[in-house]
């Protein structure tokens, strides 16, 4: 049961652009990653680009500790896109995933852990990739834990003392 702070901090966070938050955006197709991108810097995403799993593992091991989420292809040039999302929530527990594909999938060709992942089926609209991104994003917020955004966790630590 989500607490009324943690209602509140989700509710703020649905009305706002996403200032502050990185995505790691792994996908083949130069087109489809172009757009993805755009769509996510004009909501205030940074947007780290890969066009395959080998470059997206060398991004993420530079900059693990600033990525929030992924958005990665299933299939990609040089492996599996769940796979290297396995790898990688492995190594952050915490990170958010977001799987797309235009192929017919079983849901259980591309379960990840926990409530931590979405499937998105290509073609995808802006809206529906901003409220997968949402969505997962909000499983962390309400989980039966306290939590707070890592936005506002982070500038807490930063105030005076």
């Amino acid at each position: 049961m989500a607490t009324l702070a943690q209602e509140f901090l989700l509710q703020s966070s649905l009305m706002q652009p996403e200032c502050g938050r990185s995505i790691l955006l792994v996908e083949d197709d130069r087109f489809v990653r172009s757009a993805a991108g755009e769509l996510l810097r004009g909501w205030g995403w940074e947007v780290l680009e890969a066009q395959n799993a080998a470059t997206a593992q060398d991004i993420f091991c530079r900059h693990a500790a600033r990525v929030h989420a992924l958005l990665c292809d299933v299939i990609l040039p040089d492996g599996s896109g769940v796979e290297l999302c396995r790898r990688l929530q492995r190594e952050s527990p915490a990170l958010r995933v977001i799987l797309t594909s235009g192929y017919s999938m079983s849901p259980s060709s591309y379960a990840l852990e926990g409530e931590s992942s979405h499937f998105l089926k290509k073609p995808f609209s802006g809206e529906m990739l901003i409220a997968a991104l949402r969505k997962i994003l909000a499983d962390q917020f309400l989980s039966d834990e306290p939590s707070l955004p890592r936005t506002i966790a982070d500038s807490l630590q930063n105030l005076p003392r």
